[in-house]
Parts: structure tokens; sequence; C-alpha cells
């Protein structure tokens, strides 16, 4: 009983089809086709970069706002684990845990402390 009440939110994402990134993963695949400069925040569990089918991993952005600077015609791939995106967040995803989504170079160093995040747990 106790694990379907804990299901119950995840089904009801499923359902209404927010848990759904593949539009956003064929975004990536399509700017990193273009030669678009690309990197991720480094709390991006990685489930976007695995659908877009990439030959390697986005490299990972461990200062997003630096990197951003140096980047300034990049785009990143954010993921917060809380909220809604901002504006300027393109191809954004509702996730069960918050949002993913491509924010411009430009867009990133406005909501720099939107991409600031704490390790994953680690099961400690």
């Amino acid at each position: 009983m106790l694990l379907a009440f804990a299901l119950l939110p995840l089904v009801r994402l499923q359902v209404l089809g927010e848990l759904d990134v593949r539009h956003l993963a064929q975004q990536v695949a399509a700017l990193r086709a273009q030669g678009v400069p690309m990197a991720r925040t480094g709390n991006e569990p990685g489930l976007i970069t695995f659908l877009a089918a990439l030959p390697a991993p986005l490299p990972e952005a461990s200062d997003p706002e630096e990197w951003a600077r140096q980047h300034p015609d990049g785009v990143l791939l954010a993921y917060a684990g809380h909220g809604k995106a901002p504006q300027g967040v393109a191809a954004s995803v509702k996730l069960a845990n918050g949002w993913a989504g491509l924010m411009p170079a430009t867009d990133a160093l406005a909501h720099a402390s939107l991409l600031e995040h704490s390790p994953l747990p680690t099961g400690e």
C-alpha cells in the first residue's frame, strides 16, 4: 500500500507525459550536429545525453557561469532539482524532481543562481 502511494506522483506525471525528454534530446543532438558549443551542468543525470545518442557525453561545465562567459554563443543543458524553468530556457521539460532544458549562454549568465547546485546524493 505504501509503495502504491509512493509511486502515485510518478504515475501521474507519466500519464500527463511530462517525463518525456525525447524532444529535448533531439534538440541536443541537432545543436551538436550544427557545431554549437554545448556543455551540461554537473548535476544533469545523463538521461538526455543518453537519449540524444551522442558519441560521447557532453562535457561538464563545473562552473556554468564561467563556461557561459567563455562560450557566449554556446548552450548549456541545464538541470535543476527544484522549481520550474525560467524564461529563456528552450525546450524545457518538467521532471518529477525539477526541470531540464537548453539555456543559451546569455540566459545562463542572467540566471546563474539557478545553475548552482549541490552534489547528487551518494547514498551515504
